[in-house]
């Protein structure tokens, strides 16, 4: 399944692989692209709101399943 996801990101153009051959057999190397950086910028952007949302919820949820009212 990681190699499909893979295989997705580079046709949105969000990695770039190639193929190396260091020792042994050739691997293929992925990397992200300037596109791809962006991306995932704005990724870890919507991540850093949801765990902040997260971290308000839990404290309400534990009063309330104390019987503190919420």
């Amino acid at each position: 399944m990681a190699y499909r996801t893979l295989r997705e990101l580079e046709a949105e153009g969000l990695v770039a692989s190639a193929w190396v051959a260091d020792s042994g057999a050739p691997r293929r190397s992925y990397d992200l692209t300037p596109d791809g950086r962006l991306a995932l910028h704005e990724w870890s952007a919507v991540m850093k709101d949801r765990a902040r949302l997260i971290n308000e919820f839990i404290p309400r949820y534990e009063r309330l399943d104390r019987g503190e009212g919420g």
